[in-house]
């Protein structure tokens, strides 16, 4: 019997303009567990959380020092949530912001 892949609506990117929902999802964030795994390619977030949406909005910034990149998140077919990047990110801190506010700073480590 095939396997068929349902596409779930929570996995779908999109500008969030409303005011509501990014009030929700800014809260999930800050509230979840949420674990930085160096994998080939980039940074896995590994969660258990389903958010509510993902927000292109949303920022990923990694730090080290003076050193700052600006990551981009993609989402898989399963919901995981993985930042692409083929610098070595270990050391560096990342931040999930909105605009000029933080929600969750993430320590990068193998």
């Amino acid at each position: 019997m095939p396997i068929t892949l349902i596409f779930r609506q929570e996995f779908i990117q999109s500008r969030i303009t409303d005011a509501a929902l990014k009030t929700v999802v800014d809260t999930e964030i800050k509230k979840a567990n949420i674990v930085p795994v160096i994998q080939d390619g980039g940074i896995l977030l590994a969660t258990p959380v389903i958010f509510s949406a993902i927000d292109t909005n949303i920022k990923y910034i990694a730090t080290k020092g003076k050193i700052s990149r600006t990551l981009t998140i993609s989402i898989d077919e399963t919901g995981k949530k993985f930042l692409k990047s083929t610098a070595d990110l270990e050391g560096y801190t990342l931040q999930i912001k909105r605009g000029n506010t933080t929600l969750k700073k993430l320590k990068i480590t193998n």
